[in-house]
């Protein structure tokens, strides 16, 4: 069995880093190839892996690096954010040199202006009424400022939009006259008729015509 001679060792790293203000490497701890006990003669202050610190870093501000602020550098338009400055070693704000803008892009309307809705030129869009609650005529209009796009009320027209028809206001009081004629066939003593034709004519409110021709056939009685 081996005995702690310490004559072979290995290392392994440490806690302390071999800069207290800035970049350095970490202590290394001896050990015992064959016994893994610690060889504490034989440890190290550096030459582990990498490592930094800020412990007895002050304040300067000598070196700082930024990082973005809420702020952006236009009111209304296109800019970049303010910038917030930052110690480089102790990560500790330098206000004196944060700067009031540089940093990412950014777009802000907060002071933009709102154009005022004067309503002297207008647009309009067709409404839903009818002009004409029974036959044809043309939708209501709505009037729009052209710079705001807000309501001018006043300017309303009750007509003058895209082609409409509606039937809710027309009344129920159709009349329609019906004529007969009668081509061929004969008459039997029952007032039933063989062969020939029956041609029906409808006119409805003085307007539209409709036709109806039907084959006479042996059997049909014409209708009262």
């Amino acid at each position: 069995m081996q005995s702690c001679t310490c004559e072979n060792v290995y290392y392994r790293d440490g806690s302390s880093c071999s800069s207290s203000c800035g970049s350095g490497t970490y202590n290394q701890l001896a050990y015992d190839y064959y016994t893994d006990q610690r060889c504490y003669s034989k440890d190290r202050s550096s030459g582990g892996s990498s490592c930094y610190s800020t412990s007895s870093c002050s304040t300067t501000c000598d070196s700082v690096y930024y990082r973005d602020g809420s702020s952006c550098s236009s009111s209304c338009g296109s800019g970049t954010y303010n910038q917030l400055a930052y110690d480089y070693y102790t990560d500790q704000r330098c206000y004196s040199k944060d700067k009031s803008s540089g940093g990412s892009y950014c777009s802000s309307t907060s002071g933009c202006s709102t154009p005022t809705t004067s309503c002297t030129n207008v647009n309009y869009r067709d409404g839903t009424t009818c002009s004409n609650s029974c036959g044809k005529g043309t939708y209501n209009q709505f009037a729009y400022d052209s710079s705001t796009g807000q309501r001018c009320s006043s300017k309303d027209k009750s007509s003058g939009g895209s082609s409409c028809s509606s039937t809710s206001g027309c009344t129920a009081t159709a009349k329609a006259t019906c004529s007969i004629t009668l081509s061929g066939g004969t008459k039997g003593n029952n007032g039933w008729y063989k062969g020939g034709t029956v041609k029906a004519t409808l006119k409805t409110n003085g307007e539209s015509i409709t036709d109806y021709g039907i084959n006479g056939q042996s059997g049909e009685k014409l209708p009262k």
